[in-house]
């Protein structure tokens, strides 16, 4: 399904907007960015008019709003100002575990634990405890938390008048990849599937693996969108994108201990090594996503050098993103002003570059910014 170009446009090229996954604070910093890019924008356009948007993984729920017509500013106000709005997301509208769910995941553990001694004490010469770890793994659910509330919570902010959780309503291109757990293909929503509501689409992107259970869709478990690639930009090419901007969150930290550097409990300088398992962890899968997205990019680049592209992403030298984990909730605030403040110096100081680019494509940019 190809849409065409908004009549309303002056432009003869699609331009599109690719948002990667980075969870709850990679959102966040999202938003801050889109901000920034309209502060960008003259008059002439918004983030709001892109032609094509690509959503992964927690950049799904931003692409699949802000395609829906809510603005960047609207959403950097709800949040940021902790405002009572359907659109400032509480921790339960992504995740949480109530009672039943842990009495349904902890039952079918319980009920086969007799079989599993049985196992042990009858293969005792020859089982190790890595053995019988390794069989308990199929007596475990299959994450910890459900995606049902933010299936619930993107379905409720696009039910109003003028919003739509149908790809098929939509007067913009909206293109949400997951990957299907058993085959390791991925699967476009909005353009493999568009009959699947679009908040359903979402959280199958949104499947981070072990932290929420993979979801279900007409027979298929899905993953996260980020599984196989970063960016997807491929997506957009595919659909005629002549300009695309990519945020991507997730990049891994640079920590210099004579320059930037993480400060340990006492307040001295750390290397990675000395902060922990969870840190380590981090910094690896920051590293892989980074080494992942740089090829994808590199790859399409050099077989699609007619387009052109703007990379937003985090200074790998100011560990302030790093030192949120990616579902952290309370940083919210501190991340959404990060990734504004951040982004309009990048701007500042590539003004000239920014304004050549967007200008090939019928897109004035201010003559400065404040």
């Amino acid at each position: 399904m190809v849409r065409s170009i908004s009549k309303t446009s002056n432009r003869n090229t699609k331009v599109a907007l690719c948002l990667a996954g980075g969870g709850i604070t990679g959102s966040m910093f999202e938003i801050g960015c889109l901000k920034a890019l309209d502060d960008l924008f003259d008059e002439n356009f918004r983030v709001n008019e892109f032609d094509i948007y690509v959503g992964i993984s927690a950049g799904a729920i931003v692409a699949a709003m802000v395609a829906n017509g809510y603005t960047p500013k609207e959403l950097f106000a709800a949040i940021a100002e902790n405002r009572n709005s359907p659109i400032n997301f509480k921790r339960k509208n992504i995740y949480n575990l109530p009672m039943a769910d842990f009495v349904r995941a902890v039952v079918p553990m319980l009920k086969r634990l007799p079989s599993l001694l049985r196992y042990g004490w009858l293969n005792r010469r020859h089982a190790t405890l890595m053995d019988l770890l390794s069989i308990m793994q199929e007596f475990g659910p299959p994450g910890l938390f459900s995606l049902n509330n933010l299936d619930k919570f993107l379905a409720a902010v696009l039910y109003p008048e003028g919003k739509t959780n149908d790809f098929r309503n939509l007067n913009k291109e909206l293109y949400i990849p997951a990957t299907n757990l058993d085959t390791g293909r991925r699967h476009v929503f909005g353009e493999d599937d568009d009959t699947v509501p679009i908040s359903k689409a979402v959280a199958a992107s949104a499947a981070i693996p072990l932290f929420f259970r993979p979801l279900r869709i007409n027979g298929q478990d899905y993953i996260d969108g980020s599984t196989g690639q970063v960016s997807h930009m491929d997506i957009a090419i595919r659909h005629g994108a002549k300009l695309i901007v990519i945020i991507n969150p997730t990049v891994p930290i640079e920590n210099e201990t004579h320059d930037d550097f993480l400060p340990t409990f006492d307040g001295n300088c750390g290397r990675l090594v000395q902060k922990g398992m969870g840190f380590i962890s981090d910094q690896a899968r920051r590293i892989e996503t980074q080494t992942r997205f740089e090829l994808g990019f590199a790859r399409f680049k050099q077989e699609h050098p007619e387009i052109d592209y703007v990379v937003l992403q985090p200074n790998a030298s100011e560990g302030f993103l790093f030192l949120h984990g990616v579902m952290e909730f309370d940083s919210r605030k501190s991340i959404i002003n990060y990734g504004y403040y951040t982004t309009i110096s990048e701007m500042k100081t590539n003004l000239a570059r920014y304004k050549d680019l967007f200008a090939k494509h019928k897109i004035r940019v201010r003559d400065s910014i404040q």
